[in-house]
């Protein structure tokens, strides 16, 4: 079968392989345009779309040999005739676009699921990214489809949400209409909606954050100010409401062109009166923050309009939890005249200091003056800490929350105690303060649901792709807008992430992007050690079952996830692992399927791959096997007789070590040593030991296969 995606980067199938590789340049464009249209397309106008600047004989001569490349490279499905040439579409085949453009056929069906199924192909542009230097008709052509296509995309879930109002079901239409935003985030009509279904269904606060956010997105487009429509709309919302008044939040955070909210050059934020402070581990401004409008939005609605009692920003290392953090904490010490709060106070909960000691601290300050000695027990000290909390507004930020909680932290088990009833203090508690709190991960504390005025939560996924751009380009790196867009794919937006690429490709690559891309370097110095560090502290079974959807490349759900394990645990322990790498951060989940993040999938699989080199190095040594990563984990797909089970399986890139093996011990000797490993395997199918179940046969086989295939 013939599977092609051109949403996007272009993925090209055949009978389960990748013709990725092959289709490139032109072989790709004529192939895109054929498959684009279902009748068969004269040579002459081929001519004219490829080549316009050379003679006929010359573009005729281009074409024959274009054509002969590409029926070597998908055989049969090239119809060719002395006049024309097209696909072959009585053979099998898929194309996402061709589905796509069959959605005003899916709309009458009244089909809800099919018709946002379809609209989900679309998820970039078409070919995005893709050019053809020459061939301005190609450009011009490939330009018509992109605006169609995403006219289409757009005008879909219009009619989606739509649909989804009609019948009252608000929830399905915020999605629909949340889609429709990221496509057309210009679109005042939207937004406008967006307003509309968040206040049906009891979000007035996130209503009037949308209104922020629109004001900004049509300025940043278009420089105009919102219409008298959306105007009338946030004020009615804003009279139903009863959260506070919103103060004027937008001039705040108003972007410039290049999508960047500038930092105040000192590192302390400005006082608001006598009594804002930072201390032990402060944070530190940047020199600008990228991208994360929305997001400041959001946290200004939460902390200086509705007034949460707790607020946590949430996200894996190196997402810009501390940097936005920082920007709220200028907005709320810098007010104006009658500011929201009386100070600001900064911990940084990586310092080793005790509860009781910090406690003091925070009392002489509340009070003005040295506290009286703490009382005795806990219990005490926290009303002590209450009576203060409701005599002056205070914002308080505690950074890195969850260091308070790690088992091998500086923290006791009493600090633990102490930390834990401090946030049910701020959260149950009637109080005039705001607590403040960033972590990388969530720790497991009782009474965390999100509820309105008392406690949200605000996770960091990273940079949109525009902001995550600027942020490289500013850094005088080189490379066109397609390097620039798989960089930040393959870095998953992370600001942190971003920087230290951009820093390798500048020392090492003179500032180019696509020969560091080309030399796959990603996973090098300071990177490696964010990624390591963001994954020290994996118990065996999370460590497991994070390599298996690394492995995978491809989305599993949890039974599919724990069929694959050699020694499943007890059904509790499994299930808290996969929560607790979701509070982490390590994992997403999307309609009950599991996935990895593309960074982290990236390194494990490097990690892997050091492994399982340096298990078979030894193997072949001593002609033992060593180590258990060939028993517990499957490491490719390439196997004839793969079952359904596998039909999506990636595995790993096996290519390569069996090359760097070659280059260390010989060809004759790795395919002599793989022998003797399977041997003794083949007669005891199920050792070692003979009672586990072990996929090392399969790993062998499979790996000894590779090796032995003559070269092409």
């Amino acid at each position: 079968m013939l599977r092609a995606i051109f949403f996007g980067a272009s993925q090209i199938y055949l009978q389960g392989i990748s013709l990725s590789h092959r289709l490139v340049g032109k072989e790709l464009a004529l192939f895109a345009y054929l498959a684009s249209h279902k009748e068969l397309c004269p040579r002459a106008k081929l001519l004219d779309l490829l080549w316009t600047e050379v003679n006929e004989q010359k573009a005729r001569e281009n074409l024959r040999s274009l054509i002969y490349s590409l029926r070597q490279t998908i055989g049969d499905y090239l119809i060719v005739t002395r006049q024309a040439v097209g696909l072959n579409r009585q053979l099998p085949y898929w194309l996402d676009v061709e589905v796509f453009l069959s959605l005003p056929a899916q709309l009458g069906a009244q089909d809800p699921f099919l018709w946002s199924e379809v609209l989900r192909l679309y998820n970039q542009d078409f070919l995005d990214g893709f050019s053809i230097s020459n061939a301005p008709v190609f450009e011009a052509w490939i330009a018509e489809q992109r605006d169609q296509l995403r006219t289409q995309a757009v005008a879909g879930w219009r009619q989606l949400v739509s649909f989804y109002e009609e019948r009252q079901q608000y929830e399905e239409a915020l999605a629909a209409n949340q889609r429709l935003l990221a496509l057309a985030p210009w679109s005042e009509e939207a937004h406008r909606q967006q307003m509309q279904l968040l206040s049906a269904t009891g979000q007035r606060s996130a209503a009037l954050a949308q209104y922020e956010l629109c004001c900004l997105r049509l300025q940043d487009e278009f420089d105009v100010l919102p219409s008298h429509e959306t105007v009338n709309l946030y004020n009615t919302i804003r009279a139903q409401s009863d959260v506070l008044p919103t103060v004027t939040l937008l001039p705040a955070v108003q972007p410039n062109k290049e999508r960047m909210v500038p930092s105040p050059p000192s590192a302390a934020p400005p006082a608001a009166n006598g009594h804002s402070q930072e201390y032990r581990g402060a944070l530190v401004a940047p020199p600008a923050i990228w991208g994360y409008q929305y997001e400041l939005l959001q946290l200004q609605q939460w902390v200086l309009v509705e007034r949460c009692r707790c607020v946590a920003v949430v996200g894996l290392a190196g997402e810009g939890k501390s940097t936005l953090v920082h920007q709220l904490v200028q907005l709320a010490s810098a007010n104006g005249a009658t500011p929201l709060f009386a100070g600001v106070v900064v911990f940084s909960c990586r310092s080793p200091l005790p509860f009781p000691l910090l406690l003091k601290e925070w009392l002489d300050l509340l009070g003005g003056r040295p506290s009286v000695p703490l009382p005795a027990t806990l219990d005490r000290q926290l009303d002590l800490l209450a009576h203060h909390l409701q005599q002056r507004a205070f914002l308080w930020v505690l950074d890195d929350f969850d260091c308070c909680f790690a088992p091998d932290g500086w923290a006791s088990p009493a600090d633990r105690l102490a930390f834990w009833q401090l946030w049910r203090l701020f959260g149950e508690r009637s109080h005039r303060c705001t607590l403040l709190v960033t972590a990388r991960k969530w720790p497991s504390l009782h009474g965390q649901a999100e509820t309105p005025g008392r406690f949200r939560r605000l996770v960091l996924h990273g940079l949109e792709l525009d902001a995550g751009c600027q942020l490289l380009k500013s850094h005088g790196l080189q490379g066109s807008q397609a390097d620039f867009e798989q960089l930040h794919q393959e870095c998953a937006g992370s600001p942190l992430a971003l920087k230290l690429a951009a820093q390798t490709i500048d020392e090492l690559f003179e500032g180019c992007v696509a020969t560091f891309l080309q030399e796959r370097a990603l996973l090098v110095g300071e990177l490696a050690a964010l990624l390591e560090e963001q994954l020290s502290e994996l118990t065996p079974l999370e460590g497991e079952l994070l390599n298996w959807l690394a492995l995978a490349g491809t989305p599993l759900s949890s039974q599919q996830l724990w069929e694959l394990l050699v020694l499943p645990p007890a059904r509790p322990a499994y299930f808290t692992a996969l929560q607790s790498l979701l509070r982490a951060f390590l994992l997403e989940i999307h309609g009950g399927q599991f996935q990895l993040r593309p960074l982290q999938r990236a390194y494990l699989c490097c990690q892997l791959s050091e492994q399982l080199f340096q298990e078979l190095y030894q193997s072949l040594l001593t002609l033992q096997l060593t180590g258990e990563t060939l028993h517990c984990y499957r490491l490719t797909a390439e196997d004839a007789s793969q079952t359904q089970e596998w039909k999506n399986f990636a595995g790993l890139a096996v290519e390569p070590l069996l090359a760097r093996l070659q280059r260390s011990v010989g060809k004759e000797r790795l395919v002599d040593g793989l022998l003797q490993l399977v041997a003794p395997l083949q007669q005891r199918p199920g050792s070692p030991p003979c009672t586990l179940r072990s996929y090392a046969l399969e790993n062998l086989t499979c790996l000894l296969a590779l090796c032995s295939a003559p070269e092409p």
